[in-house]
């Protein structure tokens, strides 16, 4: 561990009381270090827990229960079943690191006032190759992206950026404050949704199907729409297939955009 992260380790333990949640882990000092668990298994007995050592969270994080690669650690789906002891400050930051990477230098860095977060609006403009299609985004069909992509239930970040690269009111980030303690703050607008507005920008140039519905159908639709969002998704689907008409990120996108085209009020912004 380098002398940075030894200090943002030191002081992220200095400023957080035990047992402390992080992400979906918790935890706990213990006689001679600090021991990580998830916590799902906070009440469970020790002897039921496969201990891990620090240096094979990074393997453990990689795959779901079912085996599913994990292709953002800060989704809900860490596996649980396990626990981890760190007997000096190197093993814990190995074991918080494998975890959550890059998530203590993130919150050094909101502590200390050192990070600017990045716009969707800015990220986007600078991309190329097959992410070409996304640099002119309306900023719409942005605010639907961020909506589906960065809820609650798919992922355990503060989101800190904004949507567009001006002080717009009406884009803010989730917060106008620092995000609450154990929060793992959000700098910038990562992969999953970078190839989730490379689906909504390709969406938006093929045809439309046009749907001869009665006007009291829609809210049927949309409720459902909800309510199957809102579910787990089913084990063969994956976070980063947006193709599959199954998974919760994608249903959230087609529900933003009914919600758009309806004129639909929002119930809360995604964090």
């Amino acid at each position: 561990m380098n002398h940075a992260g030894a200090y943002a380790l030191h002081a992220w333990l200095l400023s957080h009381p035990f047992p402390t949640p992080w992400g979906e882990v918790v935890v706990r000092a213990i006689h001679g270090g600090h021991e990580v668990r998830h916590v799902a298994d906070s009440q469970r007995d020790d002897g039921s827990l496969l201990l891990l050592q620090p240096r094979a969270l990074l393997e453990w994080a990689d795959t779901t229960a079912q085996g599913a690669f994990r292709p953002l650690k800060s989704a809900p789906t860490l596996r649980s079943g396990w626990r981890c002891i760190a007997t000096n400050q190197d093993d814990l930051a190995l074991a918080l690191e494998g975890l959550y990477p890059g998530a203590l230098g993130d919150w050094w860095a909101w502590q200390q006032g050192s990070a600017t977060p990045t716009s969707f609006q800015d990220f986007m403009g600078r991309q190329a190759g097959i992410y070409r299609n996304i640099r002119n985004l309306p900023a719409a069909d942005a605010d639907s992206v961020t909506r589906a992509c960065c809820s609650t239930g798919s992922c355990l970040k503060t989101r800190l950026w904004p949507v567009l690269n001006t002080a717009d009111a009406s884009h803010p980030p989730d917060s106008s404050t620092a995000p609450p303690r154990p929060g793992i703050p959000c700098w910038e607008p990562c992969a999953l949704l970078m190839d989730m507005a490379r689906t909504a920008a390709r969406l938006a140039s093929v045809p439309s199907v046009a749907l001869n519905l009665p006007p009291d159908d829609l809210p049927v639709l949309m409720a459902a729409l909800t309510a199957a969002s809102s579910l787990p998704a089913s084990p063969d689907v994956r976070d980063a297939e947006l193709s599959n008409p199954a998974n919760p990120r994608r249903m959230r996108l087609l529900l933003e955009r009914l919600r758009r085209e309806l004129c639909t009020p929002q119930s809360s912004s995604p964090s």
